[in-house]
């Protein structure tokens, strides 16, 4: 019936066994979403276009299930350095992290109020290295598994606050440009500062692999 049910979802993307990213401020919708239609516009009640429709999880394989849509927002970012110089660099900060939930605070023993983003780990020779950023430096065991902690707690980026991994993520897509100079709100060891981050290129994952291909190549290749 096309309702939707959530926003500002995050959606990881990538190949198995190479690098993920994580795709910011996804809507979910129970739009039908079929092979073909992947793509297509997700429509409001104006006619006007909010997103454009591109997967669906669904326990029987068919349309029935939750769909998901790349918004507007993005599409208007991205769509244009397809056209003029066929490809788009998102900005990258070199960190991979979680949403502080009840768990984690727990785990770390951090106040029950306190949101924002936790560091796990750094990227070697990557922006927030670079900028005196650190991850984990052990793990300890809770509820959910083993959990690294350590890290720095990312609190706010360019003055907004930053409540889960998927703000953070869509304030650099739709916000930001590589070469540009952020500033992180970071709280360690009970203490908070500010850290200036100038933005990368997000590495291209075919490129990393350099991958040669001899004889037929597949369509999935």
């Amino acid at each position: 019936t096309g309702i939707v049910s959530a926003i500002g979802r995050g959606m990881p993307v990538g190949d198995l066994g190479s690098s993920t990213y994580t795709l910011p401020e996804i809507i979910q919708t129970d739009a039908a979403i079929n092979p073909g239609n992947s793509g297509g516009p997700l429509l409001n009640l104006a006619g006007e276009v909010v997103g454009v429709n591109f997967a669906i999880e669904s326990a029987v394989r068919a349309n029935s299930g939750v769909g998901f849509t790349i918004p507007s927002a993005i599409v208007d970012r991205v769509v244009p350095a397809l056209i003029k110089d066929g490809k788009f660099d998102y900005p990258y900060l070199g960190l991979s992290g979680r949403t502080i939930d009840s768990d984690v605070a727990q785990a770390l023993d951090l106040p029950n109020t306190l949101t924002g983003v936790y560091v796990a780990e750094v990227v070697a020779d990557g922006p927030s290295e670079a900028a005196g950023l650190q991850g984990s430096t052990r793990s300890v065991r809770n509820n959910t598994g083993e959990l690294a902690t350590g890290g720095d707690i990312v609190t706010a980026i360019d003055g907004e606050p930053v409540r889960r991994f998927e703000e953070l993520v869509g304030y650099l897509v739709t916000k930001t440009s590589p070469g540009q100079t952020v500033t992180l709100t970071v709280l360690r060891d009970n203490e908070e500062f500010a850290v200036d981050v100038v933005l990368g290129s997000r590495p291209n994952a075919t490129a990393t692999r350099q991958r040669e291909a001899s004889g037929p190549v597949s369509p999935r290749e």
